[in-house]
């Protein structure tokens, strides 16, 4: 996994906001964004030219650069990917149980199509995580819901369907008639049209991809039945964000793989160029278009992917039940498209 990152300072925009340790704090902190500190015209100066001289040194420095030497363009603004990365690491600062109950905050007022939390809603949350030490945040699902609820505009069936897509009990995830329906979804395809839509134009467009890389087999086995069903899946959930600037992964992985907030301090959802955007692209076509057993090179594609060995895992000494006997993959996709920075700061709070 790629180089840990260290936690993100907390931001406090305000006096009036509650303390560090209130309840509500965590979800303050989740609608925060931290600019970034403008360097002083003297500071830039100096570090192009040293400190001391006089204009008359300067302007001859600048005569005897090169033309293409200049002075630093202004920092950029954050992106709307860029805040959505901020985002999920302040929302995960304070802890996976702090995050779990923002999450569930979240839930009940988009259910309801508000985005306006209130301190009943934060108590209503966490009164409903009573008992719980933290939601399971190795879950793929989950990770991917609160990815997909936090990027999502302002809109209530929109907000829906983002919660919706990887719950079982709302009736989003695949069933047979909907694989037998449906032909499974391209993500090269999509994924060159997001960098196509984000590279080209003046402002460029940030899309997000919820991928869910389907198990037909085990599907079709737990709702026909006459075959066991003691074997590991090798389905997934995953998010990626395309912008201008490159792309970013968003996961979990399940009880021997990472939870969402280790992905992110760990670097996970670093910004990634368009080379390995390639690699990344390539290898999930090596794993959708495989079919038969799992084989050494389906383990390398899915290893490249999402950083997690199944035959080590799922192995005669592995901690897991061996994978399924046969491989049948499918993928489905849901876009979130043109993501602006307002549609991640949608959520608000006040007591």
């Amino acid at each position: 996994m790629a180089k840990k990152r260290s936690a993100l300072p907390k931001k406090r925009p305000n006096s009036d906001l509650p303390p560090p340790g209130h309840p509500i704090d965590d979800v303050s902190r989740m609608t925060s964004i931290i600019p970034p500190r403008p360097d002083e015209p003297n500071a830039i100066l100096e570090k192009l030219f040293g400190k001391g001289k006089t204009q008359r040194e300067v302007i001859a420095s600048i005569s005897q650069s090169p033309p293409r030497q200049q002075a630093p363009s202004p920092p950029r603004p954050p992106s709307p990917l860029d805040h959505l990365h901020q985002t999920l690491l302040t929302i995960f600062i304070a802890g996976d149980q702090s995050a779990s109950v923002v999450f569930t905050t979240l839930k009940i007022v988009s259910l309801e199509g508000r985005t306006h939390i209130t301190l009943l809603d934060h108590e209503a949350a966490a009164c409903s995580m009573l008992g719980i030490t933290s939601l399971p945040w190795n879950s793929c699902k989950l990770a991917a819901t609160l990815v997909l609820l936090l990027a999502a505009p302002n809109d209530r069936d929109i907000m829906y369907s983002a919660l919706k897509n990887q719950s079982r009990s709302m009736g989003g995830l695949p069933t047979m008639a909907m694989i037998n329906a449906t032909p499974p979804a391209d993500l090269p395809a999509r994924f060159a049209k997001a960098k196509k839509d984000a590279i080209d134009g003046k402002l460029g467009k940030v899309t997000i991809l919820a991928v869910t890389l389907v198990d037909v087999e085990m599907i079709e086995r737990g709702e026909v039945g006459g075959k066991p069903m003691l074997y590991s899946s090798f389905a997934h959930a995953f998010v990626l964000g395309v912008a201008r600037e490159g792309w970013r992964l968003f996961q979990s992985w399940g009880e021997y793989g990472y939870t969402l907030s280790e992905w992110l301090r760990g670097g996970g959802a670093r910004l990634r160029g368009w080379e390995e955007g390639k690699r990344f692209v390539g290898a999930f076509r090596g794993l959708v278009e495989a079919r038969g057993k799992w084989t050494q090179q389906v383990n390398d594609w899915y290893l490249e992917c999402f950083e997690v060995n199944i035959l080590r895992i799922c192995g005669k000494k592995g901690p897991q039940k061996p994978i399924v006997p046969i491989y049948r993959p499918g993928v489905r996709i849901f876009e979130l498209e043109d993501v602006k920075v307002a549609d991640i700061e949608k959520f608000t709070w006040y007591d």
